[in-house]
């Protein structure tokens, strides 16, 4: 459960402080300004408000904070303190925009996923600090035309791994699928804070509506199939030069080869190639002692 109280820092010379309001929630706090100020006397060294009018104000805010954690109750434990702080800062000055950090969420998201998934998750939200050149981006900036951008600079972008990433040797593109598996991870995490954070239902819509349905992603093409040795393994593909086919040619060691595998599957399996002696019924027993000469 957070918790709020009113304190005052001393921060001038003249001896007047400021009025702050810390948050303690999940054992970490953090420190929200007011904007107002105590006056030299109306504070106490302990930090008691002693002036009627300024602890009016301090009480009238600590009631707002107080209504908001009310109102975010259902979410209010998964919610982290930064942003509890960020809420409780627009509710004091009065901005009431919805404020998400959207690559923050990303990140926070990819913590609670397994290895492997939330590797790809931290993986496509680099590459987009990359692209914007800071650490933060928040959720309404996210828009059609941006993500358009970050494709076009996927796929200019020479690939972070290895050598491409310590500077060493030459620059290696990306592989085909990065495009759309970076995209895809984005929308996912998009979709899953508007599921989080909207409730269409009280009308209540922060997160704005999907700039992934406005913008068409290219599917990635198939990997191309390559042949394999006796042993399953794959061989690299021959290159053939233009307008020229290239016939496999059937030599007596792979018949020989296929021919063996052959007689040993049947070896193993007799049954296979065993004859099935004919049924014997009564009626055959009848007839058989009839035919048979005394």
């Amino acid at each position: 459960m957070a918790t709020f109280k009113v304190v005052a820092y001393y921060s001038k010379r003249d001896g007047s402080a400021n009025i702050k309001i810390r948050i303690l929630h999940h054992d970490a706090q953090r420190r929200v300004a007011t904007g107002l100020h105590a006056l030299p006397g109306d504070v106490t060294p302990n930090g008691r408000i002693k002036s009627a009018s300024l602890q009016r104000q301090c009480d009238a805010l600590l009631h707002r904070c107080l209504a908001l954690a009310n109102e975010s109750s259902p979410r209010l434990a998964a919610m982290s303190i930064d942003e509890l702080a960020e809420r409780v800062r627009a509710t004091i000055t009065g901005d009431s925009a919805f404020r998400l950090d959207f690559l923050g969420y990303i990140r926070e998201i990819a913590g609670k996923m397994n290895r492997g998934t939330g590797s790809l998750y931290i993986t496509a939200a680099n590459a987009l600090c990359r692209f914007i050149k800071r650490d933060t981006l928040d959720v309404s900036e996210v828009t059609g035309k941006l993500l358009r951008d970050f494709m076009e600079f996927l796929r200019t972008e020479p690939s972070q791994r290895g050598s491409n990433r310590r500077g060493v040797g030459e620059a290696l593109p990306k592989g085909g699928r990065a495009v759309s598996l970076y995209m895809a991870r984005l929308r996912a995490a998009y979709n899953r804070a508007s599921l989080e954070f909207n409730e269409p239902e009280h009308g209540v819509l922060c997160i704005p509506p999907s700039p992934f349905e406005r913008i068409h992603i290219d599917a990635p093409a198939p990997p191309r199939k390559r042949a394999r040795d006796a042993r399953g393994e794959q061989q690299p593909q021959e290159e053939v030069p233009d307008g020229a086919t290239q016939r496999r040619s059937f030599l007596r060691p792979d018949l020989h080869r296929r021919s063996s595998s052959m007689s040993l599957g049947s070896a193993s399996r007799p049954w296979l190639t065993r004859r099935k002696s004919p049924r014997v019924t009564e009626r055959t027993r009848r007839t058989t002692s009839r035919s048979t000469p005394a």
